[in-house]
């Protein structure tokens, strides 16, 4: 957006003049402000003077959102890797008896789900403190 499509008075948008001269350009007192028929008007032509609030993620999209990451991912493939191996030594009786069947499988998705667990907490932490 030009300049001279924002203010055809003056060569510089209102933020880059001075004081005296933005409050000129927009019709405004350093003193009074604007007056109660300025603020109708302004209301009419513009809108209200708000901010829209924008929608936010909801925390299932935020877990979801968990599976894009690809490290995540990379864990829940050598999860499954990992399994398939624990059971074909187990299917084979290549177990050994004080072995725990499984291990590997299980600290991995556990890790997989601290980590997934740790994002959500801290992006819907965000969003809505957890302290009162």
């Amino acid at each position: 957006m030009t300049s001279s499509k924002l203010s055809p008075t003056y060569a510089a948008p209102w933020h880059a003049q001075s004081p005296d001269q933005s409050l000129t350009m927009l019709q405004s007192d350093r003193a009074a402000g604007l007056t109660e028929q300025q603020i109708r008007e302004r209301q009419i032509k513009f809108g209200p003077n708000e901010l829209q609030e924008a929608e936010g993620r909801s925390s299932w999209e935020i877990l979801f959102d968990q599976f894009k990451n690809i490290m995540l991912v990379m864990l829940i493939a050598v999860a499954m890797i990992s399994g398939i191996l624990d059971f074909m030594s187990l299917a084979q009786g290549a177990n050994k008896s004080n072995d725990i069947p499984f291990k590997d499988t299980i600290a991995i998705l556990a890790m997989w789900c601290s980590t997934g667990c740790w994002a959500i907490c801290r992006k819907v932490g965000r969003k809505r403190p957890w302290l009162p």
